[in-house]
């Protein structure tokens, strides 16, 4: 049976869910630490991310990746949720109104 026959082929339709953006921080088993931007359907919860088993790794982008000292600044980073430790949102941060 063929990939195609199997529903994995070219033709298998994409998940066009619209999302939301939220930034992240995300602990993994090596010890890499991992803020960035992550997507989210809409009107969920940053920990649902975990909870979606449609999905195997977590999408982040406009990301720092922390390992052992060295931080590396990328555009794109898919995260294996098997190896994911913690995740927490990170708070939007205000603008102080100025007196």
């Amino acid at each position: 049976m063929s990939l195609q026959q199997r529903g994995l082929g070219p033709y298998k339709p994409l998940d066009r869910t619209e999302r939301e953006t939220r930034q992240a921080h995300i602990w993994t088993s090596i010890g890499a630490e991992v803020r960035g931007t992550v997507y989210l359907v809409r009107g969920t919860r940053t920990i649902d991310l975990m909870e979606r088993n449609t999905e195997a790794f977590i999408a982040m982008t406009n990301a720092s990746v922390s390992y052992r000292g060295d931080i590396e600044d990328v555009g794109f980073v898919a995260i294996n949720k098997e190896h994911v430790v913690m995740i927490t949102e990170i708070p939007i941060e205000e603008p102080e109104e100025e007196e």
